[in-house]
């Protein structure tokens, strides 16, 4: 009697160990998951991220171009308008022969120089102008915020000016987003890139990574992370409300 009390004892001993065993096995394949879909995920967000700024660095790169390129426009045109004030100031009038000349002479035609002066506020920008040191490529800013080009460079116009280097700059914009996807060992497919984001001027990124989970259970899933960038300027206004939302995916 007590054998068979003892060896049915032994018995539930036994049932009660594989169970146990075969539950801290899924408990050890259940953290294994969770863990690894953690890294994935992770991976797949510091690629989003690394997506995001390289795409960001580009356009705005591609924008500070357009606007210098814009600025030298701007000031060869205000060298125009320097130009045509100066040729319309009459001559003073020769004094008739056998007459006195005047008590008071007339003012003298105004040099290129003072109608500079007159025409922008900012000294810095005057000095640099007249004096021949101007270079769009260090300078532009001073002509972005010069009171005389206000109306060529409103929050509107340097909106539409990021918009359209968004389009322009695509292909640029891509091939960095793929080179930092490549060496990062992502994904390329599947990959989105937006702008703007809710008529703000920032660039908006998606990133889908590929997770496979082997073992017992073979799961594969896809993992999208998402990222944003701003493109936009503390020193001036940028306005893209109103914009669509032009998309590059690959």
């Amino acid at each position: 009697m007590k054998k068979a009390v003892w060896a049915n004892e032994r018995g539930s001993a036994a049932l009660l160990t594989v169970f146990l065993l075969g539950l801290a096995f899924v408990a050890a394949m259940l953290l294994y998951y969770f863990y690894s879909v953690y890294i994935e995920k992770r991976q797949s967000q510091n690629i989003a991220d690394a997506v995001a700024l390289a795409s960001a660095d580009v356009l705005r790169d591609a924008y500070r171009e357009r606007i210098i390129s814009d600025v030298t426009a701007s000031v060869r045109e205000l060298w125009e308008t320097v130009q045509a004030i100066y040729d319309a100031q009459p001559d003073p009038p020769p004094p008739a022969e056998g007459e006195a000349p005047p008590a008071i002479p007339p003012p003298p035609k105004k040099t290129k120089e003072e109608i500079l002066r007159e025409l922008i506020a900012d000294p810095v920008l005057e000095n640099k102008l007249a004096g021949g040191s101007f270079n769009a490529g260090e300078d532009w800013l001073l002509v972005v915020l010069e009171a005389y080009f206000a109306g060529d460079y409103t929050a509107s116009r340097n909106g539409d000016r990021l918009y359209d280097t968004f389009n322009h700059a695509a292909p640029r914009i891509e091939a960095a987003a793929k080179r930092v996807i490549d060496k990062n060992g992502g994904r390329r497919e599947g990959t989105e890139i937006a702008f703007p984001v809710e008529g703000k001027p920032l660039l908006h990124v998606k990133a889908v990574n590929e997770f496979a989970f082997g073992g017992l259970l073979h799961i594969t899933d896809e993992l999208p992370s998402r990222s944003a960038s701003s493109i936009d300027s503390s020193r001036f206004g940028i306005d893209v409300s109103g914009k669509p939302v032009k998309k590059i995916m690959f």
